[in-house]
């Protein structure tokens, strides 16, 4: 099955019952927050703007709706959550928006470079762009023409809060699984940038973002970096779950630098976060020893693939684990591994179909 791992021990989770005194999960003050579709929110405009820059600091936009357009050569950085997002008539601009609840349209839009997260991510007539994305949704173009896409890679000290207050999760991100209405016979409409890429000469970060402790730093990064599932042998996966006790997302971030530094051959392919219920947890991990973990909150689930993932897995998992009362499971093998994500996959696309992969919080 697999191994739960819980202070510094490892043991087969036949042997391991999950913690009854686990800490109490962090609170945000927007988790009982109505849903911005229920609040009359003001539009905020900007536009018909030319070799310039428009800057906005974290808590200057508080999740209202904005409109970006006939911007001209312009670095645009909104350092805050949005609530819904329009960019259109823009050219020649490098453009940052912070977290964004619901969709951004990207629209009449040439040369750009963006760097966007948001729920659902829709891209219309616009040509020579480049997108750095976090998206849990597939992104959609339509009538567009030489596009790149790219894994988001952004940091400032209030992004993941900011994240969170959108209810969105640095976990769930499908930038590469483009989906193009007008598909042409031959080449296509779109590439996905290399993993070599460095993402400061493409998305240039003016010194005045500074100001407020941007950087484009991949080990700073708020959203790990996941590699595209074509470099990822099928059958030579591992599954890894950090399960909520309000400090698994501090223990899923050192444990992903920790596999990027020592075993960079072993690559992160999948990431979701989710909330199980008692049969759904029965399904994934074949236990039912798991019912009390999956009732503190949504999981994250990682795939890592290379030859010896289960093995660099575990080891990694010991040493992050040291001094530690969360609970962790890692697969035992990559058999077990490969049924254990399929169906972990399976269940976070019904929920991101339903609308409900962590909006359960």
């Amino acid at each position: 099955m697999g191994c739960l791992f819980s202070h510094t021990t490892a043991t087969n989770d036949e042997d391991v019952d999950a913690k009854e005194d686990t800490p109490p999960i962090k609170q945000y003050s927007w988790d009982k927050r109505e849903s911005i579709k229920q609040k009359d929110y003001t539009t905020i405009t900007l536009g018909d703007i030319q070799d310039d820059a428009i800057f906005r600091t974290p808590g200057s936009i508080n999740g209202q709706q904005l409109i970006l357009h006939k911007c001209q050569n312009c670095a645009v950085f909104i350092f805050d959550h949005i609530g819904t997002a329009s960019i259109e008539d823009c050219t020649k601009c490098t453009i940052f928006l912070g977290p964004t609840e619901s969709s951004v349209l990207v629209r009449d839009c040439r040369d750009c470079k963006l760097m966007l997260s948001c729920r659902r991510l829709r891209i219309r007539d616009s040509s020579q762009s480049t997108f750095f994305a976090c998206c849990p949704t597939q992104p959609q173009i339509e009538s567009s023409t030489d596009l790149s896409f790219g894994p988001y890679q952004f940091y400032y000290p209030q992004l993941e809060d900011e994240f969170h207050a959108s209810q969105l999760s640095v976990y769930n991100n499908k930038w590469h699984q483009i989906v193009d209405a007008n598909p042409p016979k031959t080449s296509a409409n779109y590439t996905l940038l290399p993993e070599t890429t460095d993402v400061s000469d493409l998305f240039p970060l003016p010194d005045w973002c500074l100001s407020v402790g941007a950087n484009l730093n991949k080990d700073k990064s708020v959203v790990p970096y996941v590699a595209p599932l074509r470099n990822a042998p099928y059958d030579k996966s591992c599954f890894v779950t950090f399960f909520s006790d309000g400090l698994s997302h501090d223990r899923a971030r050192t444990f992903i630098q920790q596999m990027r530094e020592k075993h960079p051959d072993c690559l992160l392919v999948q990431s979701r976060e989710l909330s199980l219920q008692d049969a759904e947890a029965q399904q994934v991990f074949s236990s039912d020893k798991y019912a009390m973990a999956i009732t503190q909150g949504p999981v994250i689930g990682l795939e890592y693939s290379g030859s010896n993932s289960v093995k660099v897995c575990q080891e990694t998992l010991v040493a992050v684990s040291k001094g530690s009362t969360g609970l962790v499971f890692v697969s035992s093998s990559h058999d077990s591994a490969r049924k254990q994500i399929d169906t972990f996959c399976r269940l976070a696309e019904a929920k991101t179909r339903g609308g409900s992969q962590i909006r359960q919080r």
